[in-house]
């Protein structure tokens, strides 16, 4: 009633703004000057959803069950949006009280995409292992999943 639309804007009338200073403002601005307000930084960066890394169990597979040892282990790290994965940042838990880190073990096994290790050797039971990663721009990825070996 007091606000009239006009194109994408709304304005106010004269009358409305009068004890103001003002007599209209932009309540809503145009899609480019609006993205240009968002995007524009002076530092250089840039702002949006991004992803953090993923982590993937390859072997065995999650759906395998139980399984005889020896095995192979093999994790997939994948990064997005031209980070990289942080290899030294990789820890690898077996998660059991206390926790045991297995990150030293598993060392010369670790590549920046990857963990592959054959032959495997592990216990009869359920083992649950955590693997924790970062990526080059600080974004943190960390699963779990249980290793089912039977006798």
């Amino acid at each position: 009633m007091f606000a009239r639309r006009t194109g994408s804007f709304f304005s106010l009338p004269w009358f409305a703004g009068a004890s103001l200073a003002l007599v209209s403002f932009w309540l809503l601005v145009q899609e480019s000057r609006a993205m240009e307000l968002i995007t524009d930084d002076p530092s250089g960066r840039s702002y949006g959803i991004s992803l953090g890394p993923a982590i993937i169990g390859l072997s065995p597979s999650p759906a395998a069950g139980f399984i005889r040892s020896p095995f192979q282990l093999k994790i997939r790290f994948q990064s997005y949006g031209g980070a990289e994965i942080d290899v030294d940042s990789i820890l690898l838990t077996y998660k059991k009280a206390p926790p045991i880190d297995l990150t030293q073990r598993v060392r010369p096994f670790i590549t920046s995409d990857q963990i592959s290790i054959d032959n495997v050797e592990a216990p009869a039971g359920q083992h649950r292992i955590q693997v924790d990663l970062k990526d080059s721009r600080g974004h943190n990825a960390s699963t779990q999943f249980i290793i089912k070996i039977r006798d």
